[in-house]
């Protein structure tokens, strides 16, 4: 077991949520994408019981009843990936993670640089 994964299991075996935890989540693994209905989010991991995590904690605090999605990896390693989805009030739930300006100016300033 990497490190990584190993951090990740202690977290999360301590059974709490927390919206400053799934703020940093989504900041580090989250992409915002646009449907005809709106904003979407994903979160991406390779871990299942992370993912498992994100769908309680959007459930939880805002009643969003988001898609887990997996795909096995067609590289060497063949690990599972699971994709967190949600289209149901992204721009409310950035808002209250403060997390709508870093995702915005993040793009900006990518624009700006090319």
């Amino acid at each position: 077991m990497s490190f990584t994964v190993a951090v990740k299991e202690e977290i999360l075996s301590q059974h709490h949520l927390s919206r400053h935890e799934l703020s940093a989540i989504i900041k580090m693994s989250g992409s915002i994408g646009l449907s005809s209905s709106g904003l979407t989010l994903s979160v991406i991991t390779e871990n299942a019981k992370l993912a498992r995590h994100l769908y309680e904690s959007f459930l939880y605090f805002y009643g969003i009843k988001s898609e887990i999605r997996h795909h096995q990896r067609s590289n060497l390693r063949k690990n599972r990936v699971y994709t967190v989805f949600t289209d149901e009030r992204v721009q409310e739930l950035l808002a209250d993670l403060r997390l709508a300006d870093s995702f915005l100016v993040w793009r900006l300033g990518l624009i700006q640089i090319f």
